[in-house]
C-alpha cells in the first residue's frame, strides 16, 4: 500500500538524515587493532590488507616502540612472544601487563600468539604466571580442535579448517590455571587456544600461527574467522547513528500510521 502523503511528509527528514550519516555510521563500525611483534611482518599490505577486508583499521607498532604506545582509541591488541614489555620510566610507565588488564577491564580484547617462544617469557603477560607451555615446533601441531561448548570464539571454526597449515600450532598450552580451554591439538588438555574474561574485556592466548597463516594465504576463510571472532569479543559499542535514524523514522511512520487509523 503506497504512503499516504502525510506519512511521505514525516519520514522525509529522517531519511535524508540517514543518507547524510550513513557513511559516518559505516566507517565508525571499523573497529581499531593495533598490532605488535616479529610475526606480522610489518606493515605487508597483504596482510593488513586481510584485515581490512573484516572491517578493522589495523596499526602495526615495531616491538621497540611497542612499549611506549597509547592503548586509547584502539579497541583490540594483537600481539605475539616478541613483543616487547617495557617497565617505563617517571612519567612514562610504558605497557606492562596492568596496562594491558586495564585496557580488558574497560572492554578491549587482548589477542596473544606463541606466548613463551619469544623475548619475553609467559610471567611478562597478565596471567600469565598461570601458564605452562611446550614447545613443540618442529614439526609443531598440525591438528587443533575447537570444543564446540566454548562459545563465541569459536563460531564457525571447525578442526578441518584450523588444521593442516603445516604447522597449525607452533605449540601447546599444558598448565592453564583460570583460563578456559577452547581448543586442543586433539588430546584432552593439551590446549591451542584457552582465553579468560577480564572486567568487560576478553584475553586470549593461543599457540596457533593466525598470523603465519594470513601471510602466506590472506584469503584463509578460518583464518579470518579466527580473528574476525576475537575482535567480536570487544564491548558492544554505542548504537551508530545509522540505527537512530532508522528508529526515529519508523516511530514518525508509525505515529502517522495510528493517527489515520483513529481519524
Amino acid at each position: 500500500m503506497a504512503l499516504s502523503k502525510a506519512a511521505t511528509l514525516a519520514i522525509w527528514p529522517g531519511l535524508l538524515l540517514f543518507s547524510l550519516v550513513s557513511p559516518l555510521a559505516t566507517s565508525a563500525r571499523a573497529q581499531n587493532f593495533l598490532l605488535s611483534g616479529n610475526v606480522f611482518g610489518g606493515s605487508d599490505p597483504a596482510f593488513t590488507g586481510a584485515l581490512t577486508s573484516l572491517g578493522l583499521t589495523p596499526t602495526y607498532v615495531s616491538p621497540f616502540n611497542y612499549g611506549n604506545t597509547d592503548l586509547s582509541g584502539f579497541s583490540a591488541v594483537w600481539l605475539d612472544g616478541f613483543s616487547q614489555f617495557s617497565p617505563g620510566t617517571p612519567g612514562n610507565p610504558g605497557l606492562s601487563a596492568a596496562n594491558l588488564v586495564s585496557f580488558m577491564v574497560a572492554g578491549g580484547v587482548v589477542l596473544v600468539q606463541n606466548l613463551g617462544f619469544g623475548s619475553e617469557p609467559l610471567s611478562a603477560f597478565p596471567f600469565g604466571n598461570e601458564l605452562g607451555a611446550s614447545f613443540t615446533y618442529p614439526p609443531g601441531e598440525n591438528t587443533v580442535r575447537p570444543i564446540a561448548s566454548a562459545g563465541p570464539i569459536n563460531l564457525h571454526l571447525t578442526s578441518a579448517g584450523l588444521s593442516g597449515w603445516n604447522p597449525s600450532s607452533y605449540g601447546i598450552l599444558s598448565t592453564i590455571g583460570s583460563f578456559t580451554g577452547v581448543s586442543d591439538n586433539g588430546t584432552a588438555n593439551n590446549w591451542v587456544t584457552v582465553v579468560r574474561p577480564v572486567g568487560a574485556g576478553m584475553l586470549v592466548y593461543t599457540e596457533q600461527g593466525l598470523a603465519q597463516r594470513l601471510l602466506a594465504d590472506p584469503t584463509d576463510p578460518q583464518a579470518l574467522q579466527f580473528v574476525g571472532n576475537v575482535v567480536g569479543l570487544a564491548a558492544v559499542p554505542e548504537p551508530s547513528a545509522t540505527a537512530l535514524v532508522w528508529s526515529l523514522g519508523l516511530g514518525a511512520l508509525l505515529a502517522v500510521r495510528r493517527r489515520s487509523a483513529t481519524a
